[in-house]
């Protein structure tokens, strides 16, 4: 396995080493392969005085060059910083925030311990047309909000949210409810609760 370092380098990156060689190491000779975000890539260290290079796998087995350095002046660690730029630069880019509306199903301004807590609940949403719960908790600088997928409601750290805003019938109502259109989820949901405001986030 390669050295600490260099495994941490990659791990951060946010790739899977899948193959290392080091038949040479008496050379400073060694090759790793990663894996990860859908695409190979091989570093290869020709040696104490030779080159840190970057290759893409691409089909048929072929490598396409995409860097290099001369590793004479490096020492293991900044090999593993060079390997971490390389492989941080592949990462495909973050996808952008996706705004969506929400119905807000609970609103309670609760009284907290502190001007400024996050230890309380305040709001919860849900978006019908991607199935979201959007979270509110806090006030002022403790103010926090976070969209949660519906699959992933049922976790102990949002339940205690249904729980303290007396909606954990929500959860059930959504399940054995079957509503053909949104008007119908509305139409349905404000006979319980009332009038529906919206919140996007």
């Amino acid at each position: 396995m390669p050295y600490s370092d260099l495994q941490n380098s990659v791990q951060r990156a946010g790739f899977t080493i899948t193959n290392y060689s080091d038949q040479r190491a008496y050379f400073g000779c060694w090759s790793l392969t990663v894996e990860g975000h859908g695409r190979t890539y091989l570093i290869v260290n020709e040696g104490r005085d030779g080159w840190l290079m970057f290759y893409r796998a691409d089909a048929a087995g072929t490598m396409t060059e995409l860097d290099k350095k001369e590793s004479a002046w490096m020492d293991d660690a900044d090999k593993a910083t060079q390997c971490l730029i390389w492989l941080s630069d592949c990462r495909p880019a973050p996808q952008p925030h996706k705004v969506r509306s929400y119905y807000v199903i609970a609103e309670k301004d609760l009284v907290p311990r502190q001007p400024h807590s996050s230890d309380w609940p305040k709001l919860i949403g849900y978006c019908y047309d991607d199935a979201y719960f959007l979270f509110f908790e806090g006030k002022g600088h403790g103010l926090a909000g976070t969209a949660v997928p519906a699959r992933e409601a049922k976790k102990s750290e949002w339940l205690a949210i249904f729980t303290a805003l007396d909606m954990e019938w929500f959860l059930d109502f959504l399940e054995t409810a079957q509503f053909t259109s949104e008007e119908a989820f509305v139409l349905t949901l404000s006979a319980k609760i009332g009038s529906l405001s919206i919140r996007r986030y």
